[in-house]
């Protein structure tokens, strides 16, 4: 009985430190993100995230968006007013450190982003 409660005991503990020493992510901040054009080239706008827990509240071009950030793991949603008329979008990607990459889908297609956090 004895080992079955001390061999429970350390699984607990084993478990309660691995989740001490998950991957917190903090995005909050401002970033550089660059984005494929489809027409042959790229686009830089500056991004605005603030974050709070898992949440984020996305700020491009004084539009706003709202997503997740989860582990490594981020997405959002925006409406992106262009020449052509307000388009939706959606970003997924991954975080590294003070950089993110990943596709954003809007109009039926995807195209690839990149950010750099700004003061980096």
């Amino acid at each position: 009985m004895k080992k079955y409660i001390y061999g429970s005991t350390l699984v607990v503990f084993l478990f309660a430190s691995l989740m001490l020493f998950a991957e917190n992510v903090d995005v909050t901040g401002t970033w550089a993100l660059t984005m494929s054009s489809g027409h042959g080239g790229d686009s830089v706008r500056e991004i605005k995230i603030v974050q709070d827990g898992d949440k984020i509240s996305v700020s491009i071009d004084g539009q706003k968006g709202e997503g997740t950030v989860k582990d490594n793991k981020i997405e959002w949603q925006i409406v992106l007013s262009t020449g052509m008329g307000d388009i939706q979008a959606t970003f997924a990607g991954k975080v590294d450190g003070e950089t993110m990459e990943g596709e954003v889908e809007r109009m039926g297609s995807s195209a690839e982003w990149s950010a750099k956090k700004k003061g980096s």
